[in-house]
């Protein structure tokens, strides 16, 4: 499953990337998310920065370990993996110039591993997709939100 969302925003790009970056602010930031705790000691994120995140979903938190595993400060790129219900998770944010402000798109990919897994994917994928489509939707408008406050 391939889930990709994107929102504009009259912030720029440097004030987007700001809060994308802000992983301890991330709860103040992200209506969703409820606590972070780093386990890597904190300071900027980079490739390895791992995090503990719990975020309200469907009524119930539920707490996932990320790990940054690709960053480009540059293109103001930068990719998460996690692992979760019996699958692979990646999520990758991207922002971009456009206009007078920016683009923010975020993809999130799933990978099933083992056989119950990928049954269950098969059967309530429609769904779960639709209801990480709207996580994903309310992230970047959160996101949106906190830039355009800066």
């Amino acid at each position: 499953m391939k889930i990709a969302v994107n929102r504009q925003t009259t912030a720029s790009p440097d004030d987007v990337w700001a809060v994308v970056t802000d992983l301890d602010g991330s709860p103040q930031a992200l209506s969703l998310i409820s606590s972070i705790k780093r386990l890597d000691g904190g300071g900027e994120i980079g490739v390895g920065t791992r995090w503990e995140e719990t975020r309200t979903m469907g009524g119930k938190d539920n707490t996932s370990t990320l790990e940054v595993v690709a960053l480009d400060p540059a293109k103001r790129r930068y990719e998460v993996a996690l692992e979760a219900m019996g699958q692979d998770f990646r999520s990758v944010v991207q922002v971009t110039p456009s206009g007078t402000g920016s683009q923010v798109d975020m993809t999130m990919e799933s990978t099933a591993k083992g056989l119950a897994a990928k049954v269950l994917a098969k059967t309530l994928g429609k769904a779960f997709e639709g209801s990480m489509t709207k996580v994903l939707g309310r992230d970047l408008s959160d996101i949106v939100k906190a830039a355009e406050a800066r």
